[in-house]
């Protein structure tokens, strides 16, 4: 019996250390992209070597069209062909950036995004008109991406703000400082890179075990891992939660915050300068980001219930993807919002709840 679980422990073990291995990988990449300037390209070499060798070419060539086979030349081609198609969409979003409104890059995403969902909703209003699909589930299922779209607005946009007082100096007859202000903290200051880690890793031994379809025990574990799965989704949330924290901890330093507030004179009112402001704004952040982690949780968990329970699966929904439209559709109307007051004009919109708008 002993010997019969040898190739299951073995192939489990084999697995665990990629995973590990892939882990710390990732992690090196995002790393070196946050410190260097050409890791986008490093990155994107890396990533078409791996998609050509584990994914393309993987069981001799299945998924290439006709006169494709695996080899240096397919290699190559796919590795100069992606490169180069990274390196114009970085210079068309720099371009957008520099000469538009908003960011470049996520606005590319963005378009990348939407533009597919049309056709989606065409092809589903055809197999409506089939039989193949219920109307009843359609409306249903268009009527929580109506309630997720306001939802996710809604806490993009929600925020603590920490009160802040700073201290009156006399200097002469003149009277600096007495300014009350405030300490914005997100609900949700990971954004979506909590949920784009979690994806990743999760795929790394999904893509790792595709090459060896014939063995059971790797393609049971890839199984196990695969997030349209309930053992998959919930790793993912789990995944989720942890990297929220992680994300918030590295961006958020109240140390640092509160060194700054006494440096000028400023302090948080019914809290004392020094440590007791950084085991205050410590306490915030941690239940902020409870719920900012609960919510990217839902966020990854109901798009694939409700694909489950209406059976469309012909509109590519994924939270991740509300999520970058909702934030750069927001991010997109504050920077017209404020381009339009800077001109002297009302504003884009005469009634809204817009963050950063003088009120």
């Amino acid at each position: 019996a002993a010997f019969a679980g040898a190739p299951f422990f073995a192939g489990a073990a084999f697995l665990a250390v990629a995973f590990l291995a892939g882990a710390a990988f990732l992690a090196t990449v995002f790393l070196a992209m946050a410190f260097l300037a050409t890791g986008f390209f490093a990155t994107g070499f890396l990533a078409t070597v791996f998609l050509a060798t584990a994914f393309l070419g993987a069981e001799g060539g299945r998924f290439l069209l006709p006169g494709w086979s695996p080899g240096p030349f397919f290699w190559f081609v796919v590795v100069v062909t992606q490169v180069a198609g990274i390196a114009l969409l970085l210079w068309m979003a720099e371009r957008i950036t520099e000469y538009g409104i908003g960011n470049g890059t996520s606005l590319i995403i963005f378009a990348g995004i939407v533009v597919e969902w049309l056709p989606q909703i065409l092809r589903t209003i055809g197999l409506i008109r089939t039989g193949e699909v219920n109307l009843v589930a359609f409306l249903f299922f268009l009527a929580f991406i109506v309630l997720a779209f306001a939802g996710m607005a809604a806490v993009q946009q929600a925020e603590r703000r920490i009160p802040v007082q700073y201290a009156r100096k006399v200097v002469g007859r003149r009277v600096y400082g007495g300014q009350a202000t405030y300490i914005p903290i997100k609900l949700n200051a990971a954004g979506v890179i909590p949920i784009i880690f979690a994806a990743a890793i999760l795929q790394i031994p999904i893509f790792l075990a595709a090459p060896f379809q014939d063995n059971p025990v790797l393609q049971g574990i890839a199984n196990f891992f695969n997030p349209t799965r309930p053992s998959g989704l919930f790793i993912e949330v789990l995944l989720v939660i942890l990297f929220t924290y992680v994300y918030t901890a590295v961006q958020f330093d109240p140390k640092r915050i509160a060194e700054s507030l006494r440096e000028y004179g400023g302090f948080i009112p019914g809290i004392r300068p020094g440590e007791p402001t950084v085991k205050f704004l410590e306490h915030i952040v941690s239940r902020l980001t409870l719920w900012g982690a609960l919510f990217l949780g839902l966020v990854t968990l109901l798009p694939q219930i409700i694909q489950n329970l209406t059976g469309i699966h012909s509109i590519a929904f994924s939270g991740i993807g509300l999520l970058i439209v909702v934030g750069v559709a927001l991010d997109t109307l504050r920077q017209v919002e404020s381009q339009l007051m800077l001109r002297s004009y009302e504003g884009f919109l005469s009634r809204g709840r817009l963050r950063g708008r003088n009120r």
